[in-house]
Formats: structure tokens, C-alpha cells, sequence
């Protein structure tokens, strides 16, 4: 069932976009039956126990489907991946399976809720809820007390710094040192097969004795008592099978392993890369210049997401593990004397990562992308992973940053530091060494091998040829030979804050002759700084839709591809006008930052932190183009998926070029007023007309400005309610007829464009409203009456908007019948 390649290829591809978005169980959804149930009916405990037994092979793989089965989604796609070989077999003899369904259910949500739990419930006792609040009440010590012992476990079990990511392969008799090699491999086969059955974090405790992990003893409610003899003998019940084990082995056995081998391996393997290549990490992971711990404790625990998506570490857990090629073992000798081991089951990466078929363990692929299928783990698993990735991660992040702040600063004053202090590198091979070390070490080795740039940059300074701006930096980095080993072809491959860290550091000689917040590189990659832009957003976008080519939809094929020339031109449209969008507004920043010199001068502290923002603009630029270019490929026809997600991005870039305009228009309005000698004030109400006692012109404009853009906040908010309404109805008739899923499609996309029409308009209307109210403070009358009617203008387009989007709500009601 599960395994079926025919069905497996032919449903997966659309599902990845969701993966995030799938419910916790957050009530039993079925008709549970009752224990007086199941003694009167013979179907129910037939069903209770063929889910028992399934249960009792219930690969970690199969859980995420169990919880949406239980969660209210019964599609057929989701039962027969849900659902085990039982399940089908007597589904299909039975005339009126009803019994049996709600009988098997029954058994199938008792497993899932003794292991998920109630969402609502902060108390629930239920496995992962249990284990989430231990992990959320370990403090920083006891989380750098954990990080630091389970890597020392594994690096000391993995003696010369094994590369994670490399398999241990067997070696050629050819190899002097043979012998030496696989007895090596064969010593860290063994304990990684030893630490999936007696891991380091079972017997771990704290200083305090309490344990993270621990055998799980199951004490809620089991029917399997009342099944009868005819029942057990029909199913090949064996001694142990009974609900009550299904979930402890379960939960002791894959769940277990998953959390013991993979989410150590993978921070392993983070360090591992930190302390062999870690330069990028020295001003791209780094959020603060604080030198202060609790500071930096604070700064890490908020941005900790920025953080780890600047060390590039993978989204989630199919992806973490299919890089730790270590955890392969098929065909590699673990134990004693005997034989290779060359089945699938050794194989530990593919098996946590990658859907298995049931017959020989081989991949299964998607027929349409050609990709091999991942295992979608859910919204309960990954977030539990994620919580404990965190735990472990913490304290490296606050270790290495207070280093790397501690030396900067050392650097920037005073010239304390100017010359290397002969740093080594970090040794994997000391079996003492801990996380906390390696942290510490990557920092000083990295910022002590940049030390060369502080005489180049003085050496350049003196003869008035030193590089002026980070673009010549750049140049120079890459070009001049006695910098080459700091950049060379790699250079360009580094995150740009890194880039700066290596600027700010050539500049450090001759800091005192520069110019804050222009000439001086600024350091301080703070994520406010970047309003939650992320750098590689489209180019992740752009990964998963480029195709030229994609086959027509057959019976089997459930995501819809667009070939209809109106939605094509409509998505090009959309980029096309998101671009020119983001590119004027990156315009207008740098138009602003101009008149801001010139008014207040370069040393303000307004200035300062506008001009972090034409960076930021310019970035936002720079990836709406890379969008514009990207989706080319796409003219021939698009998937619906991928339509969806191409719509969400261009939105996230308009809001975040309006939010870099929107502080620098602030900073500029202070600074006009300030070099008026106009003291900042809460703006008072207006007063009335002296000869009638009625509000002037100007002041009912602003009010019906004001009004106008209340109305677009309604359509705007009318319009997000239609398009959820639109997904929802189109999940719901995603097995129903072809025409109404088509039609639900195509008004989506007009409702998407729609939407970031609204979005321009909002923009424009808030923007010139506060002009006019700027301009009325200012006594600027034909200014503000100027700003109001261009507010006004927009009239007619709402106007258009609301009639369309009332006819499109009542076709939408008409679909829903």
C-alpha cells in the first residue's frame, strides 16, 4: 500500500507546499466505538484488532498521514497511506465495512493521541507534548551541559573528525593502510548502530538528575482485553500484541531513533562544517556587535531562525538526514566477524529520509519531476525536531558571537589587535573536545586569519589608493595578489554581511578618518535591520519551479497545469509590475537619502539608519529581477502549486520595499521638520472654520481620504477571506469534477492579482494621505489639498474593485453548491 510505487510517484508531487500547513490533532475527529461496542459487535473488534497489528509495523514514516487521518481527512490518498495492509484486506471482504472502519479508527486515534495529544490541552501527558516541555524548561546552562557532552559522545566515537556527510565505503586492497580503515569503519558502524537501541540521551541526566528521554510505559485506555479468541487466531496475534505495545515500541524504537541518531548527527555535522570551513559564519550568522552575554542570550534565543537560515541548515528533518551519508551502512562489516551487512534496513539514511518501497527498499521516484520522494514527518514530528535542534544549537550561537564580538572590538579600539596571533585551527581528533570549544575556536582561527587586511587596508590608506566602497573592496579582494588568498574564486560565494565583516576590517587601521554610517562598513547584521527579508527567498522559489517541460494531466496526476494564455500573461504581468514596483520604490529610498544629506548632513543619526535601508531596497530589487528573469521557462505552462507560491512571493517583495520606504519617509520627515526648528508633536485636531463653524476643504478632504482608505483595508481583508474560501473549496472538490476544480483555479488567479492590486493601491493611498497630513502641519495647503486629491483619484478604482469582487463572491457561493 504504502510503498506502491504506481501510487506513491503519481501522488506526491503536490504536496510539499502543504507539508507546513497540516493540522495537530486538535480532537478526535472520528466516531470512536465504546468497549460496550466492540463486545457487540464481532465487525468493530475485527477492525480494533486489524488496526493493532498494523500498528505494530508502523514506521515512523506512515505517522504523518496516521495524524491527518485522525485529524477529519479521509481522502483516499490519505487512507491508503494512513491505513495498513489489514485495513485493505478486510475493508474489501466485509458488504458493510462501517463497523469495521470505526473499530480500526478507534485503535488508530488512541495510538495517535497518546503520542500527539490535544494541542489545547497544556498539560497533555501524551509523548511529544511531554517531551516539548521538558525541552522548553532546560535553561542556557543545562541546554550548553547537553549541547556540549552528546557532541563530545559523538566526536569522540567518530576519532579523526569523520566528515558526516561521506559514507563509509569499503575499501580497496590496494590501500597500504586497508586494514587500518576498516577497522575504523567498522567501529563507527557499530556504534552508530548502537546508539539507535542504547543512545547517549536515554541514560543522560542532568545535574539535577532529571532525565530528556526515557522509556515510555503506555497507561491509557486499551481495548485489546476484550477481542476474542477468533479474533487474535484470525489475525496471528502473537504473546506482546496489543495496543498498548504498538505504542511503546513505537515510541521507543523509530521515534526514538530518529530523535538519538539523526538530530545529533546533524549538529555533528554543523560543527563538523563550522570547524573545516567556517569563514562564512564569522558576519553571516552573527545578529548583534554586543559584547555583553546576557545581551547576546537574549538577541540569539529571539532571532534564532535568522540564524540558522544564514548557516543554510535544511528546512527539515527527510532533508537533514539524506545528507549524512555516515548513517549508510548497507554492506559495511559492524559486528565481530560476521558478514557485511547488505540488506535496506542497514541503511539509515534513505530509511529516515527518502519513501521506500516494500519489497526491496529501493527509492521511490515521482514519474512527473524525476525527484526522489521524501518523507513528509508533519507539523508534529518537525517541530519537535526543530525544538530540539534549537536546544543544541543555542549555546554554540551565543559562544561563537561572544568571540567574534570580543575580537572585533578588540580591533576597533584602540588597535589592540593588528597582528596575528598564530591561532590554530580547530582539532576533531581531541576526544575532550566539546561544542562550546569548537564555537570558540572557529571564531578566533577565523577572525585571526583576516588579520592580514588590517596592514593591507593601513598599507593602502597611506598611499591614498585604499578602496572607498565595499564594491571596490570587492573588486580589490578578488584581484590583487597579495589579497587573493582572502577571496579569490570563492569569494563571491559568501553571504554579503560576511563581506562586510571583511571590509569593516580592512578599514579598521583608519576608522577614525571615516564618515559613520557612509564610508564606514557597518557590521551589525541585526534582523530588524532586513524587516525579515529572506536573501534567498526567490532563488529557493526558482529551485522548485524551474522546469521547461512538464507531461499534459493524465487521470492519475492531481496538480493542475495551467496553459490557458490569460492566467500566463496574467503571472508575467504580475512580476512584471511587482518589479517596476520595487524598483521605483528602491528609487525613491535613494531619491530621499539624497535630500536627507542635503538638508541635515551625513552625521545624523536619522541618516544613519535610512541609509541601512538602500541596501536593503536594492536587494529587493535585485531579487524581483532574478524573479522576472526566473519564471521565463514558465511561458509554456504553469502548476498550479507553483502559481500560488510565485503570487505569495511577489507579495512578500512589494511589502518589504514599502517597509524599507516607509522608515526612510519617516526619518525624513523628522529630519525636515528638525531643520525647520519645528519641535516633533502629536499632531492636534483641526480647528473649524471661523466664519460658518464648519471644517474647512482641506480638512473633509483628509477626512474622506482617511475614509477611502478604510474602504481598501475592507476589500483587502474581503479579498484574503475569498481566496482561503476559494483553497478551501478547492480541496474540497479536488476528486470531484474536472470543470469546477478548473473554474475554482482560474478564479484563484484573479483573485491573486486582485489582491496585490489592492496592496499597490493601499500603498499609494497611505503614503500620499500622509503627505497631506505632513503638508497641513507645515502650512503647506496646496501641498496636503495636492496629496488628498491624489488619495481621492483612487476612487473610481476601488469602486471597480468592490463590484468585482461581489460578483466573484456570489459565483463562488454558486460553486460551493
Amino acid at each position: 500500500m504504502l510503498g506502491a510505487r504506481e501510487y506513491a510517484s503519481s501522488q506526491f508531487s503536490a504536496e510539499d507546499i502543504q507539508r507546513d500547513q497540516q493540522p495537530i490533532v486538535t480532537a478526535k475527529m472520528v466516531e470512536l466505538v465504546t468497549e460496550e461496542d466492540l463486545k457487540l459487535q464481532p465487525e468493530a473488534r475485527l477492525g480494533y484488532g486489524a488496526a493493532i497489528v498494523d500498528l505494530m509495523k508502523m514506521p515512523v514514516e506512515r505517522f504523518y498521514y496516521l495524524v491527518l487521518w485522525v485529524s477529519g481527512q479521509h481522502t483516499h490518498d490519505v487512507i491508503n497511506r494512513a491505513a495498513g495492509m489489514n485495513y485493505a484486506t478486510y475493508h474489501e471482504q466485509l458488504i458493510d465495512p462501517k463497523w469495521f472502519e470505526r473499530g480500526y479508527q478507534t485503535a488508530t486515534s488512541q495510538f495517535v493521541m497518546a503520542i500527539v495529544g490535544d494541542d489545547r490541552d497544556d498539560n497533555s501527558q501524551a509523548v511529544i507534548p511531554a517531551l516539548s516541555r521538558r525541552l522548553s524548561r532546560l535553561t542556557v546552562e543545562q541546554q550548553t551541559e547537553l549541547s556540549n557532552q552528546w557532541f563530545q559522545h559523538f566526536n569522540s566515537n567518530l576519532k579523526g573528525g569523520r566528515n558526516p556527510e561521506r559514507k563509509l565505503k569499503k575499501t580497496s586492497d590496494k590501500n597500504a593502510k586497508k586494514v587500518e580503515i576498516d577497522e575504523n569503519n567498522q567501529r563507527i558502524g557499530t556504534f552508530i548502530n548502537r546508539e539507535m537501541t542504547h543512545s547517549f540521551i536515554k541514560d543522560y541526566r542532568f545535574a539535577d538528575g532529571e532525565q530528556l528521554l526515557t522509556e515510555y510505559n503506555y497507561q491509557g485506555p486499551d481495548f485489546t482485553r476484550i477481542l476474542d479468541e477468533k479474533v487474535k487466531k484470525e489475525l496471528e496475534f502473537k504473546d506482546r500484541t496489543s495496543l498498548a505495545y504498538a505504542i511503546q515500541r513505537f515510541v521507543n524504537q523509530p521515534m526514538q531513533e530518529l530523535l538519538s541518531i539523526a538530530a545529533p548527527m546533524e549538529f555533528y555535522d554543523t560543527l563538523y562544517k563550522m570547524a573545516t570551513n567556517g569563514r562564512d559564519t564569522i558576519g553571516g550568522v552573527p545578529v548583534t556587535m554586543s559584547t555583553d552575554k546576557a545581551d547576546i542570550a537574549f538577541i540569539v534565543d529571539k532571532y534564532y531562525q535568522d540564524m540558522i537560515n544564514r548557516l543554510r541548515l535544511p528546512k527539515n528533518i527527510a532533508t537533514a538526514v539524506s545528507r549524512l551519508g555516515i548513517l549508510n551502512l548497507a554492506g559495511l562489516k559492524t559486528n565481530g566477524d560476521k558478514a557485511p551487512v547488505n540488506n535496506y534496513r542497514a541503511n539509515y539514511q534513505a530509511k529516515y529520509s527518502y519513501v521506500l518501497d516494500s519489497r526491496g527498499g529501493n527509492q521511490v521516484y515521482n514519474e512527473v519531476t524525476g525527484q526522489a520522494l521524501k518523507v513528509r514527518y508533519g507539523g508534529v514530528l518537525e517541530k519537535l525536531y526543530q525544538q530540539l535542534r534549537k536546544v543544541l544549537m543555542t549555546p554554540v550561537l551565543i559562544s561563537y558571537t561572544q568571540v567574534r564580538n570580543d575580537l572585533l572590538a578588540q580591533i576597533n579600539n584602540g588597535g589592540e589587535y593588528t597582528t596575528s596571533r598564530d591561532v590554530v585551527k580547530v582539532d576533531l581528533t581531541d576526544p575532550n573536545l566539546t561544542a562550546q570549544d569548537v564555537a570558540e575556536q572557529v571564531a578566533r582561527y577565523t577572525i585571526d586569519q583576516l588579520l592580514g587586511l588590517v596592514s593591507k587596508g593601513q598599507f593602502d590608506y597611506e598611499k591614498g589608493m585604499y578602496s572607498k566602497t565595499l564594491k571596490e573592496f570587492n573588486r580589490m579582494i578578488r584581484l590583487d595578489p597579495s589579497v587573493r588568498r582572502y577571496g579569490g574564486s570563492r569569494y563571491r560565494l559568501l553571504l554579503k554581511q560576511t563581506r562586510h565583516v571583511y571590509f569593516w576590517i580592512y578599514q579598521s587601521s583608519f576608522a577614525d578618518h571615516l564618515k559613520p554610517g557612509g564610508e564606514r562598513a557597518e557590521v551589525d547584521n541585526h534582523p530588524n535591520a532586513f524587516v525579515g527579508t529572506d536573501p534567498r527567498m526567490v532563488a529557493n522559489l526558482l529551485k522548485n519551479i524551474r522546469v521547461t517541460h512538464r507531461p499534459a494531466p493524465t487521470d492519475w496526476e492531481d496538480s493542475i497545469r495551467f496553459e490557458d494564455s490569460v492566467i500566463i500573461k496574467l503571472m508575467h504581468d504580475q512580476v512584471t509590475t511587482t518589479t517596476e514596483f520595487v524598483e521605483q520604490t528602491a528609487q525613491s529610498v535613494r531619491d530621499v537619502i539624497n535630500i536627507m544629506e542635503q538638508i541635515s548632513g551625513s552625521g545624523s543619526n536619522d541618516l544613519v539608519e535610512a541609509k541601512k535601508q538602500v541596501a536593503i531596497s536594492n536587494h529587493t530589487a535585485e531579487q524581483a529581477q532574478e524573479l522576472s528573469v526566473g519564471i521565463q521557462p514558465l511561458a509554456t505552462g504553469i502548476n498550479q502549486d507553483d502559481l500560488l507560491r510565485i503570487n505569495l512571493v511577489t507579495d512578500k517583495l512589494r511589502k518589504d520595499a514599502m517597509a524599507s520606504l516607509n522608515i526612510v519617509n519617516q526619518a525624513f520627515y523628522r529630519s525636515q521638520m528638525q531643520a525647520a526648528g519645528i519641535q516633533l508633536a502629536p499632531a492636534k485636531p483641526a480647528k473649524k472654520s471661523q466664519a460658518n463653524g464648519q471644517p474647512d476643504k482641506l480638512v473633509r478632504m483628509l477626512e474622506q481620504s482617511s475614509q477611502l482608505i478604510n474602504e481598501i483595508k475592507r476589500l483587502k481583508g474581503q479579498v484574503d477571506t475569498m481566496i482561503r474560501d476559494g483553497e478551501r473549496l478547492r480541496r474540497k472538490n479536488q476528486d470531484g469534477m474536472m470543470e469546477t476544480y478548473m473554474a475554482i483555479n482560474q478564479m484563484l488567479a484573479r483573485l491573486t492579482g486582485q489582491k496585490a492590486e489592492i496592496d499597490q493601491l493601499l500603498t499609494t493611498a497611505t503614503q500620499a494621505h500622509a503627505e497631506a497630513r505632513l503638508a497641513l502641519e507645515n502650512k503647506q495647503r496646496d501641498t496636503a489639498m495636492q496629496s488628498a486629491n491624489e488619495v481621492l483619484n483612487l476612487r473610481v478604482k476601488v469602486e471597480d474593485l468592490t463590484q468585482s469582487l461581489e460578483a466573484q463572491r456570489v459565483q463562488l457561493t454558486e460553486l460551493d453548491k
